[in-house]
């Protein structure tokens, strides 16, 4: 239920345009944080953790699109206010790498795990991989 909440937040924030004068992807940054500050004591959170890494590598791949899948009539998106923005490009890619960096820690800690279910392993590579593809 988590997971599905985190991932429609920042489903919906792909039609939200930064603010041009403060930093670039506060949203996205806050999720990451907030990751950074839970504790995530039990090893069974690691693909909850690896999904919502999924989402905001999704989220970032939008906004670096010249056309945003969807957005608001009459409200200007990224994709027109941060056209041949070459630091909004670096800063979403920048992002990118720490969250796929993020997730083959995770997947890396899975596989260390003997006490852990295959499965586990075999669906955080997926993903993994799903969201590489798609992505890049």
């Amino acid at each position: 239920m988590v997971t599905q909440n985190i991932l429609s937040a920042l489903g919906f924030m792909v039609m939200v345009p930064e603010n041009p004068d403060s930093d670039l992807f506060q949203v996205p940054e806050g999720f990451i944080q907030l990751m950074k500050l839970k504790n995530w004591d039990a090893d069974e959170h690691c693909l909850l953790q690896i999904r919502i890494y999924e989402g905001i590598i999704k989220y970032l791949a939008s906004q670096t699109q010249n056309k945003l899948p969807y957005m608001i009539p009459y409200v200007n998106g990224n994709d027109s206010i941060f056209i041949g923005n070459e630091n909004f490009k670096q800063k979403a890619d920048q992002l990118m790498d720490f969250c796929f960096a993020q997730m083959l820690e995770l997947i890396t800690k899975i596989n260390s795990q003997r006490g852990f279910a295959k499965e586990q392993l075999i669906t955080a590579c997926m993903i993994a991989a799903n969201t590489l593809i798609a992505t890049c």
